[in-house]
């Protein structure tokens, strides 16, 4: 009884609160707390229809139309309870078995017309449908964050932008053309991030004079080409690739293309490589750096055929690597990139799965070995800043063993070698681990496993 009477006082002290500090408060919660405070009195019945910000965000995995046309409902009885007529942020997250379109625009509508500034509208609706964009929507001036799935972007010809949109996300997007595209990022003027994924019928990206972007995130478009962007610093980059081409962006930090292919097409294996070296050396000042195993590999070949020296990454410090390393050829090439990275201090290998992409690299280096045209070796290579190393999905296979001896022999400055295994080493690996011989005096190995952390 006490406790009740204690919290009934603090309650009535936050009911004698100013409205708008009220409201404020209500956003700071989540939208299930936020309609909860409705039973606290008759004074917050209605608190929570003013709360700025909307989330419906439902979590079931049941793809049933009766659970579809449920949440549907809650969203339009809590939209049409909804008091003021301004609104910061309405973020929807569905997974639908009902393609409710004519309510999805009506959602979007009610937001546009009350000047939102966020709008996260992230639907995935039965057989992969779209539903259109309302016009209220395309002429709204307040917008800053714009998120959108299964949506139809198809703007009027008069259509003048958004002033102040910073953020720009569409996922399985159904875009006209890539004119259309061009219409609307040109008329961003405040862009800052970008991120296409999956948009149907768009193929082809060319960023142009957008110099307030800083991050762009692309998947499933082929050719990615990116000029006047001096802010641009994180790229990301997922599909199949023909072009991917920077014009030398000043502050480009860290680029992402662990999920892509290059692709071969109908070309000459040679003439492919040579015509993706302008894409390589236009971001191979960047300091962070994330590939497939496939690139160290297209590197390596690229040399081999201008029979000069590789491109250099003379600013690389951070590097992450994905996929298995097959055989020595791939080792070799891996090695060789290393030592086109003279600043290069930390480096993480994930070996768990393999990697799938530029397969053709592959096949073109394998036959190459074969004719005995490639060097073999790793007496020339020396890595002068390489501090750490982690070695994920570790299992003791006879490339990865190689690629410890060689880390511990040419890295002159290694400080730590974490391996990441999900099973347990057997004796005989841990004794030829620990005789490896090292060429820095301080370089350790830190040995994980699903149990426990082991140093020797």
């Amino acid at each position: 009884f006490v406790e009740f009477q204690v919290l009934k006082m603090a309650m009535d002290h936050i009911s004698q609160l100013p409205e708008e500090i009220k409201h404020d408060i209500l956003s700071f919660l989540s939208m299930k707390d936020s309609i909860k405070t409705s039973v606290l009195s008759k004074r917050w019945r209605y608190q929570w229809t003013f709360n700025p910000n909307l989330d419906f965000h439902f979590n079931s995995n049941t793809y049933s139309s009766y659970q579809g046309y449920y949440e549907v409902s809650a969203i339009n009885r809590c939209i049409n309870l909804y008091k003021p007529k301004q609104l910061h942020r309405l973020h929807i997250n569905l997974n639908l078995h009902i393609n409710p379109s004519k309510h999805i625009e009506a959602w979007i509508d009610f937001a546009a017309q009350r000047n939102v500034q966020q709008l996260n509208v992230m639907i995935k609706l039965e057989h992969n449908e779209y539903f259109k964009i309302p016009l209220s929507l395309l002429i709204c001036q307040s917008i800053q964050i714009l998120r959108m799935k299964s949506c139809i972007f198809s703007p009027p010809s008069d259509f003048k932008g958004f002033p102040t949109l910073k953020i720009l996300y569409l996922n399985h997007a159904k875009v006209e053309d890539c004119s259309t595209l061009y219409s609307l990022l040109s008329n961003c003027p405040c862009l800052q991030r970008l991120g296409l994924l999956d948009c149907k019928f768009i193929k082809c990206l060319k960023v142009k004079t957008i110099p307030s972007l800083r991050n762009l995130s692309v998947s499933g478009i082929e050719h990615v080409e990116i000029s006047n962007a001096p802010n641009l610093r994180y790229i990301q980059c997922s599909g199949y690739l023909q072009k991917l081409l920077v014009d030398n962006p000043p502050s480009l930090v860290t680029v992402d293309i662990s999920l892509a292919s290059f692709v071969r097409g109908t070309q000459p294996v040679q003439q492919v490589i040579k015509d993706l070296r302008p894409s390589i050396v236009s971001f191979s000042h960047v300091q962070f750096l994330s590939v497939g195993t496939y690139f160290p590999q297209l590197i390596y070949a690229e040399c081999y055929l201008q029979r000069g020296e590789p491109i250099v990454f003379k600013n690389l410090k951070q590097f992450k690597l994905d996929g298995k390393i097959i055989d020595n050829l791939t080792l070799y090439a891996i090695v060789n990139f290393f030592s086109g990275c003279p600043v290069l201090e930390n480096v993480t290998i994930d070996v768990r799965f393999p990697c799938l992409h530029g397969a053709w690299i592959s096949e073109f280096m394998e036959k190459e070995c074969v004719q005995g045209r490639l060097r073999h070796g790793f007496s020339d290579y020396l890595m002068y800043n390489l501090k750490t190393v982690r070695l994920n999905g570790f299992s003791g296979r006879a490339e990865e063993m190689m690629l410890i001896k060689v880390l511990f022999d040419k890295a002159i400055v290694l400080e730590e070698l974490f391996l990441y295994s999900m099973m347990a080493c057997t004796t005989g690996e841990y004794e030829l681990l620990q005789r490896l011989p090292k060429g820095s005096s301080s370089a350790k190995i830190i040995m994980e496993n699903g149990l426990r952390l082991k140093y020797f």
